[in-house]
C-alpha cells in the first residue's frame, strides 16, 4: 500500500483511481487490477515468445547458450 502514497503525492494517478468502491471484486482497486493483468500476461507472452524461439536450439547448447545472452 506503500505504492498508492508514492502515487498520490506524485499526482500520476489520481485519488479515485486508487481507491476501492464496495462494488469492487478485486483485491486491489479495479484499475490496478487492469495493469498487474497487464504486466502478468506480458511476462508471460515474453516468456512464452522465448522458449519458442529457442526451442529449436536445444540440442546445441553453445547456440542456446548465445541466444539466451543475446540482448535481441
Amino acid at each position: 500500500m506503500q505504492i498508492k502514497s508514492v502515487l498520490e503525492k506524485m499526482g500520476i494517478i489520481p485519488r479515485w483511481m486508487l481507491t476501492r468502491t464496495r462494488l469492487c471484486k478485486h483485491r486491489y482497486g479495479c484499475y490496478e487490477n487492469v495493469v498487474l493483468g497487464f504486466y502478468h500476461t506480458f511476462i508471460k507472452s515474453l516468456a512464452l515468445k522465448l522458449m519458442a524461439s529457442n526451442i529449436s536450439s536445444l540440442m546445441n547448447f553453445a547456440k542456446l547458450r548465445k541466444n539466451l545472452t543475446s540482448w535481441k
